[in-house]
């Protein structure tokens, strides 16, 4: 039987780039571009605020501009490759085509592709952009640790003028003045603040805040959808989702007590840039470069086949000072 309909390199690509993974916040929220090999390089842009404002006459010569500056970045893509077992008898029950049974099997290779690419490739991507934005991404490379700095101005990771947990404490006066580092350092405008549960309860215990939910309307909506979506000007996204690492920690992608404020997102600030992978073609007789890759081999100890999976990626942050990663409990 020619499994192709259900295993062959296209299929699996195609039923790949349909999967999406709900649980996972950045994932349709970072713009993604493909690049050539697996070296990912961008610029790093600092806005110039010197006004240029010397005019000449109808006639006069030109004169000289000064370019922005710009820095630059260069990395690897990190690699992952994983592979994992269809056994034979998955394999047989799909030569029984129309039956209960090779729907099962159909659903149980696409449920283990969908597991594959989540947790080797969504998550980890996830994982990374959340790095990113905190400033910097450590990962083992080949055994070894390769860390990147995001060279987020250390102007940008402030800590509150004073504990958050504190009623009293003027919290619209932080996020004002957070939010105009970002205004004045990037020339991009805040429009989100994410943060996990723990910082939840500092904003509606907050004498300020308080005062301003029972002279409006909010009030009600928390009482309704039990959060607030909008406050000082900010979208306010509650994000407690967490991974688990290799020795078995969960660890949550926004820390407590911490605040991210960012702009839109947009490639021209960040970017999840994709590198090219090397997989077979479909009749085993070539190679190819995709983007992410699929494809499988039979194999004889133990007999079915292994379905392989691989990518390369690398987050590129282009304003590092378009982001604010706040402490709030000094």
């Amino acid at each position: 039987m020619d499994y192709g309909e259900i295993l062959g390199i296209r299929k699996l690509i195609t039923t790949a780039e349909a999967q999406r993974f709900p649980e996972l916040m950045l994932q349709d929220r970072v713009p993604e571009e493909g690049i050539e090999g697996d070296l990912a390089e961008w610029d790093i842009e600092y806005v110039n605020k010197v006004l240029q404002n010397n005019f000449v006459s109808r006639d006069a010569k030109a004169k000289p501009s000064q370019f922005e500056k710009l820095g630059h970045k260069t990395a690897n893509c990190l690699h992952s490759f994983f592979f994992n077992h269809v056994p034979a008898g998955k394999l047989r029950l799909l030569r029984q085509p129309g039956t209960e049974r090779e729907r099962n099997a159909r659903a149980w290779i696409t449920r283990l592709q969908r597991d594959m690419r989540r947790r080797h490739g969504a998550l980890v991507d996830e994982w990374m952009l959340w790095e990113a934005l905190k400033g910097s991404l450590t990962a083992a490379y080949e055994g070894v640790n390769v860390a990147i700095d995001y060279e987020i101005p250390t102007t940008h990771k402030p800590t509150a003028s004073a504990s958050w947990a504190t009623t009293t404490t003027d919290i619209f006066a932080d996020i004002e003045t957070w939010s105009q580092l970002i205004v004045e350092d990037s020339g991009r405008m805040p429009t989100t603040m994410f943060f996990n549960s723990s910082v939840l309860p500092y904003l509606y215990k907050n004498d300020l805040v308080k005062s301003y939910l029972a002279s409006t309307n909010v009030g009600t909506q928390i009482v309704q959808d039990g959060r607030v979506s909008r406050l000082f000007g900010l979208n306010l996204v509650q994000w407690d989702a967490a991974y688990v690492n290799g020795s078995g920690t969960t660890t949550k992608f926004i820390p407590d007590n911490m605040v991210l404020i960012v702009p839109d997102f947009s490639e021209d600030w960040i970017q999840m840039l994709r590198g090219e992978v090397v997989i077979p073609t479909e009749d085993g007789e070539d190679f190819q470069y995709v983007r992410e890759g699929w494809y499988t081999e039979v194999t004889r100890n133990p007999v079915g086949m292994h379905l392989y999976y691989k990518t390369c990626r690398i987050p590129a942050l282009k304003v590092p000072a378009a982001v604010v990663y706040a402490d709030v409990i000094p």
